[in-house]
């Protein structure tokens, strides 16, 4: 007779509400990126933090913020826009406060107005990153890194 896999202790030292906190981060993060929410995804990051795709080294919230300030002026310049497709968040204890995060992104891109025209994925990453929990309770990125897998037209020249 076949027994359900036992979870790590790990697994168990993520409480339900965290894992929902972290997947919330992830997607609201993406979403501000793709301008899908308002916002800028560098709230989502602690002051020291570094943030790392492809060729693309940016070290602390300022640098990060200027980063996507840049991104957005560009995208209005050129009429790009993203969409970010995130899947496969997996949540492991790293500490009481902190944690470690893995997913897939997938990532399509186009010009003009929606819907844009759209071919195969600009690009696709495997993501790390390390999060902290907050004193008010919130999760923040400390670090996070894209490991860029494939790129076809249309990706960012930093992913190539």
């Amino acid at each position: 007779m076949a027994t359900a896999p036992q979870s790590t202790e790990i697994d168990r030292a993520v409480s339900a509400d965290d894992r929902w906190r972290l997947h919330d981060l992830v997607s609201e993060h993406w979403a501000r990126v793709d301008r899908i929410s308002s916002g800028c995804a560098s709230e989502f990051y602690e002051a020291d933090a570094t943030m790392r795709i492809g060729a693309l080294v940016r070290d602390g919230q300022a640098s990060i913020s200027e980063y996507f300030a840049d991104r957005r002026d560009q995208e209005d310049e050129s009429g790009r826009r993203t969409r970010h497709a995130i899947s496969g968040l997996v949540v492991s204890a790293t500490g009481a406060d902190a944690c470690a995060l893995r997913f897939l992104a997938v990532v399509h891109a186009g010009t003009g107005d929606l819907p844009f025209a759209s071919g195969p994925p600009t690009t696709i990453a495997d993501f790390t990153a390390s999060c902290r929990r907050q004193c008010d309770g919130r999760w923040l990125i400390t670090d996070i890194h894209a490991a860029v897998i494939s790129v076809g037209p249309g990706a960012a020249s930093h992913a190539k």
